[in-house]
């Protein structure tokens, strides 16, 4: 008998392995992906448990048969930036570090002083380039980073409309808000016994003080803040407190913090510090000496003209606007700027061509001091740079006026 040769059998999933490979690699893409988040999940959850602080009961919430102490904490959603309002008197009374850098300040009265801390290159500097990007990454990813602490008193309560940001209202006890001030003190440098002021802050009448502490991923502003508030008996937990938006969830369900009404559209954010270190600007136009200098750069207190001239300057302060430089001209009319704009004053002490480009500021005479005011317009940063030296005019310091300029970020 003769059997008829049978077919070769094709494999079961023939013609259909275009279909069913990509749905089983899709499927196990998921599950790696499902399992991956859930882990990071599972230990971000189990980190927020292990380092909560839990409310200390003898301090927290204040007994309503108290006088309470209101503290105010503003927190920008843009960055991991929060800064702690309180009021004046508990910090002066208090007698240490913190009220004397306090009494080093003006002697303007305020009721409040809002209180930041930072990085202390990244947080002194405005304005956002691409130098000052990869300088936030490093301040985040470097570990034990040098810190400040931004002194800045004001005579109003914060918020939304006069800060531009979110406020939280607590209640503290007496008791626990002289804990707070305690470690407050703590927080800062001392040389011989006095605080270490290292540069005006981004109002006039603010300071920056170099920390004892430092300043990375896990020890940023938030959670320096979040410990200050801890010593006064407030639960909160640190690792939810790292973004500002986990800060403000934990104050509001932990510590039944109050958002303070109020519309952060109406603040006017035309008082702006000029920067310490922001990256370059592109020239657009000037006069004088300063007709074509090519880009403008800062580099710490380093300002460079184009890629041949270098200034080494120190800062001297900030005035606003409308503070005559001479007898009968202001910043406001140099600059053209609102007189509630901020200019920053700088020494120079000494010019470097670094090539003989036959570039003079000044028309030759000897530079002695920079002015500049700082703004955004629509995202984009601009500078307007005026120069002081020895020439006839208006004068800054007994110099005058000899070179202006303007630029934008590119």
């Amino acid at each position: 008998m003769k059997f008829a040769a049978m077919p070769p059998r094709e494999p079961w999933n023939a013609g259909r392995s275009a279909v069913v490979c990509p749905r089983m690699w899709f499927g196990k893409i998921l599950g790696w992906a499902a399992t991956f988040f859930g882990g990071i999940l599972l230990v971000i959850t189990v980190a927020m448990i292990l380092t909560a602080k839990p409310r200390d009961p003898e301090l927290f919430p204040p007994d309503k048969t108290d006088e309470t102490v209101p503290v105010y904490v503003t927190l920008s959603y843009r960055w991991m930036h929060a800064q702690l309002v309180l009021p004046h008197e508990v910090i002066a009374e208090h007698g240490g570090p913190a009220a004397m850098a306090l009494a080093s300040l003006s002697e303007q009265p305020a009721d409040w002083v809002s209180i930041g801390f930072g990085d202390e290159a990244y947080y002194r500097e405005r304005g956002m380039t691409d130098a000052r990007l990869a300088d936030f990454a490093r301040s985040m990813l470097m570990p034990d980073n040098a810190a400040v602490i931004e002194l800045d008193p004001t005579s109003e309560a914060p918020t939304p409309a006069n800060t531009g940001k979110s406020v939280l209202r607590l209640q503290l006890s007496q008791s626990g808000a002289r804990k707070l001030v305690e470690v407050l003190d703590a927080s800062f440098a001392l040389q011989d016994g006095t605080v270490r002021a290292v540069g005006r802050g981004r109002d006039p009448g603010s300071e920056f003080f170099l920390s004892r502490e430092t300043s990375d991923l896990f020890h940023n502003c938030n959670h320096w803040i979040a410990g200050l508030l801890a010593q006064a008996g407030v639960p909160v937990t640190p690792v939810l407190d790292t973004v500002s938006t986990g800060f403000a969830l934990d104050l509001r369900l932990r510590a039944n913090a109050q958002p303070v009404s109020g519309n952060t559209e109406e603040f006017i954010a035309d008082r702006e510090t000029p920067p310490t270190h922001s990256g370059r600007f592109l020239f657009v136009d000037g006069d004088h000496a300063l007709a074509n200098p090519g880009e403008l750069s800062f580099q710490g207190y380093t300002v460079r003209l184009g890629s041949s001239v270098v200034l080494e300057t120190e800062p001297v302060g900030l005035v606003d606007a409308g503070t005559f430089y001479s007898e009968d001209r202001d910043f406001q009319t140099l600059f053209n700027v609102p007189s509630k704009r901020l200019v920053g004053i700088r020494h120079i002490r000494s010019v470097t061509a670094t090539t003989d480009t036959g570039f003079e500021i000044c028309d030759g005479a000897r530079p002695t001091h920079l002015a500049f005011s700082f703004r955004s317009r629509e995202g984009v940063y601009e500078i307007e740079l005026a120069v002081f030296g020895q020439k006839p005019g208006p004068r800054l310091a007994g110099q005058a006026v000899c070179a202006t300029g303007r630029y934008v970020q590119p």
